[in-house]
């Protein structure tokens, strides 16, 4: 009488239906996955057909079918086990109302197709939905030991699933061969731009303030940047075309590549956001700006930036690592006049980086520096000389209003606040990136998260554009060095 409540669910298991390994060996079960909540804590009643030979598991909240040991429930109070009109068996278990249950239903042969009923009784109204979780993506790792990626998004996270395996270039998906070309493309401009950069500011007459020399070096890192990128792509996409690399260059790749293109991705944004800070030095003390002074000032930077930048990125290279991946995947092949269903596993090696919650916020406030903060550094200096200039001119030239010189200031200067925004603009997408949750589908939007990634490394390709062109005596400094170089060649 006190198992008020009645439900009866009936469906099979077959060649279609979800596969995953319960053993944790090379034995794998059709399954499927039913969400079981109750509104009262009680006892409940499941009850099966005797001659059935399924295998039921109950899991708490989550069922990973990567790690089937993952909140299995293996000691829930049971309290009787009993055969019903003989052809029934029956279990009665406690269950809570605050714990949403998995019912996995299996068989116990591997491979085996099985139609299966299950009766429910209880004292009060519950649920028995069956439903396809796909969020394995959320988790990487061999079987039976995976672990849930963390926070942000890398290239290995983007491209890992895009890469065929055991393929060369030709034959790999058009997202990867454009990629590809791309890398190449952005690799050429950049050695353009830098060497462009690199022959404005060794010039001496550029380097008369320590700005010169930010730049200068500014010209070395943006390039370091995207040869750094360039490898890193084609080291994701190499070692995952082939089998055959050894695992020691795996791990080196793994836990050193990443670093050093943050670390030079970082020192090149820093050096202009410096360059930023010393313009507005300038502005605000004006004929007392040390020239010989900002230059030792400069010198002591550029060489103390990198310091700080890898030691706050020490954390990396520990928290990378390579994770060996298998996955299986269900192929139907044609024997005779038989349908043949096989079972394919293949295996991945990826370099996944997993945070404790701990490292994961100070990763996230390390990221938040290193993103916006060159980029405010460089928007409140433009701003401040805009105003500071302004003021300067309307205290030298008061017959005029002080709008109308800080709109001939902004028309002077507006490009020092342009530079910075459209760096922001370009930057934003590596920001998104790097705070998605880890359990982001790449695979339904991969093209989408390629040219985000490779979009936020133009600034790196455009230090040229962006510092050199739109200054008048930058580009005067470089068709002076230009002409010089090639009448030192023609001679």
């Amino acid at each position: 009488a006190s198992l008020a409540t009645y439900l009866k669910y009936s469906s099979e298991l077959t060649t279609d239906s979800q596969v995953y390994n319960n053993l944790c060996d090379r034995s794998y079960f059709y399954y499927e996955t039913l969400r079981l909540t109750v509104s009262t804590d009680g006892y409940y009643v499941f009850s099966t057909i005797k001659h059935q030979k399924e295998h039921m598991y109950f899991y708490k909240n989550h069922f990973n079918p990567l790690d089937p040991r993952q909140n299995l429930l293996l000691f829930m109070e049971t309290i009787y086990f009993c055969d019903f009109w003989n052809h029934e068996v029956a279990e009665t278990y406690k269950l809570q109302s605050h714990i949403t249950y998995i019912l996995v239903v299996t068989t116990n042969q591997p491979l085996t197709t099985q139609a299966f009923s299950i009766a429910l009784y209880g004292p009060t109204n519950f649920t028995l939905q069956r439903f396809i979780d796909n969020s394995t993506y959320c988790y990487v790792g061999g079987l039976c030991n995976t672990q849930v990626k963390g926070i942000g998004l890398t290239l290995d996270d983007i491209l890992r699933l895009e890469v065929n395996r055991n393929m060369s270039i030709h034959d790999q998906r058009l997202s990867i061969k454009i990629s590809g070309v791309l890398t190449v493309v952005m690799l050429i401009v950049s050695v353009v731009s830098s060497l462009c950069t690199f022959l404005t500011f060794q010039n001496q007459k550029s380097r008369t303030v320590g700005c010169g020399l930010y730049f200068l070096t500014s010209s070395v890192t943006s390039f370091l940047t995207i040869t750094m990128f360039t490898i890193k792509f084609w080291f994701v996409v190499g070692t995952q075309m082939s089998p055959f690399v050894r695992q020691s260059v795996l791990q080196a790749g793994c836990k050193s590549i990443e670093c050093l293109l943050k670390l030079f991705f970082y020192w090149d944004a820093w050096l202009s956001a410096c360059a930023a800070v010393e313009r507005s030095a300038s502005v605000y003390k004006g004929v007392r700006f040390d020239k010989e002074k900002s230059k030792r000032f400069a010198r002591w930077i550029i060489f103390a930036l990198p310091v700080l930048i890898m030691g706050s990125l020490v954390h990396e290279p520990i928290y990378r690592q390579i994770s060996n991946h298998e996955t299986m995947e269900k192929t139907k092949n044609d024997v005779g006049i038989i349908l043949k269903t096989e079972i394919v596993t293949h295996s991945y090696v990826w370099c996944v980086t997993t945070y404790p919650q701990s490292v994961q916020n100070y990763n996230t406030i390390i990221l938040f520096i290193h993103l916006l903060g060159p980029f405010l550094t460089n928007l409140f200096s433009s701003v401040f000389i805009i105003i500071a200039s302004a003021r300067r001119r309307a205290e030298a030239q008061n017959r005029q209003p002080y709008r109308k010189h800080l709109r001939e200031q902004w028309s002077e200067h507006k490009q020092l606040v342009i530079s910075p925004l459209l760096l922001l603009l370009l930057s934003t997408p590596r920001l998104v990136i790097s705070l998605l949750s880890g359990c982001t589908d790449v695979s339904r939007y991969a093209w989408l998260y390629i040219s985000a990634y490779f979009i936020s490394f133009t600034p790196s390709i455009l230090i040229f554009v962006v510092f050199v062109l739109p200054s008048t005596s930058y580009r005067s400094t470089f068709k002076q060095s230009l002409f010089r170089l090639c009448k030192r060649s023609r001679s």
